[in-house]
């Protein structure tokens, strides 16, 4: 919320009204690098928690497939990445109730977040799944899924990389208008 008022609010061009369209980007844009990193350290915690000596015996003589497990822990990360992502939102509702009621939109943050980031977000936990799937040695995947996300904050702030299937986690660029919001979007 600190951050938001600091970086939206009283922005060195000049003071901007707390309006959703206005806040939610910028926002995202703050807690991008913070949300990337805190995947890649949460989502190997996540695929590297059974193991504990005895209790793969343990989960192997009970009756349910190895599926089960592996699509519970893909769900689980997903859910973690999708909270991630809806953090910025509610920091957003508090500071567009205090600088800018009369604009409070609940629709304008979510979708947002939902429609633009979480996408990117989520290919970014798909990798880290991915990473600690291929590589088995735990510090050597962990190092892996950091410089990953290192490199993928780079290529968004830098746009290094300009093939957009190779634009791997980074939310689309969209423009949204202080006039018609999402009219032009969603038809």
């Amino acid at each position: 919320v600190g951050g938001t008022f600091v970086y939206a609010i009283n922005h060195p061009m000049g003071p901007m009204e707390g309006r959703p369209e206005l806040i939610v980007p910028r926002m995202m844009k703050l807690v991008y690098a913070i949300v990337i990193f805190m995947i890649a350290g949460f989502v190997g915690a996540m695929m590297r928690r059974d193991e504990i000596p005895g209790f793969e015996e343990m989960v192997g003589s009970t009756q349910a497939p190895l599926s089960v497990r592996v699509l519970g822990r893909i769900m689980a990360a997903l859910g973690l990445a999708l909270a991630f992502v809806l953090i910025p939102v509610f920091s957003g509702f508090v500071v567009m109730g205090l600088s800018a009621p009369q604009s409070f939109s609940l629709s304008s943050p979510l979708l947002y977040s939902l429609l633009i980031v979480a996408p990117s977000i989520a290919e970014i936990c798909l990798l880290t799944i991915l990473m600690h799937a291929l590589i088995r040695h735990k510090g050597t995947a962990y190092a892996t899924t950091v410089i990953m996300a290192f490199i993928f904050i780079v290529n968004e702030d830098l746009g290094l990389v300009e093939y957009p299937p190779w634009q791997v986690g980074i939310p689309t660029k969209v423009g949204l208008s202080e006039l018609v919001g999402w009219a032009p979007w969603m038809g």
